[in-house]
């Protein structure tokens, strides 16, 4: 009797994070080992893996002759970028904002009164008084997603009052 024949796709590559990754393979009902494998249905866990690295998941499958076979698949975990945003100095209402992003990717931002929403460098304007947070999402060539957020500071603007004076003469002063 023939092995039954297995097909686990092609080689998975995964972002580093607590997300799990259900594995699948043809024809269903086997068995799934390996570092990262939490349960045998093909539950991988990149943390419980450890991390960054390259990893094997098996898959055992026994056909109802009782023939089993075996086959393997490569899991490659990157990591995440790392990316900051830049500290805001407080601002006046109405006054605009500069945000920066540190890291290596492209970059999406999220927050009231954005100019645009992406880019490394932003401006938000508009602004009222309060506290804005923000946020940006840095992704690397492998797709992968850092995050970062920070708070803007909007105070009042000062309010400047000129009292008024009564009328002068020419040549009076005040």
């Amino acid at each position: 009797r023939a092995l039954p024949s297995l097909n686990l796709g092609n080689d998975l590559t995964e972002c580093n994070g607590p997300d799990d990754i259900t594995l699948s393979a043809a024809p269903s009902g086997g068995t799934w080992t390996g570092t990262g494998i939490t349960n045998a249905n093909g539950t991988f866990n990149a943390v419980t893996a450890g991390g960054v690295g390259t990893y094997k998941a098996y898959y055992e499958y026994t056909d109802g002759n009782g023939c089993t076979n075996t086959a393997t698949t490569t899991l490659e975990v990157n990591d995440t970028p790392t990316v900051s945003i830049d500290p805001v100095a407080p601002i006046c209402e109405y006054e605009t904002a500069s945000l920066t992003a540190n890291g290596s990717g492209t970059f999406e931002w999220t927050g009231d009164g954005l100019n645009t929403t992406t880019g490394s460098t932003v401006t938000a304007s508009g602004l009222t008084t309060g506290t804005y947070t923000y946020t940006v999402i840095c992704i690397d060539a492998n797709g992968c997603e850092g995050t970062a957020t920070v708070d803007v500071v909007v105070n009042p603007s000062p309010l400047v009052n000129i009292d008024p004076i009564d009328a002068i003469c020419e040549y009076e002063t005040t």
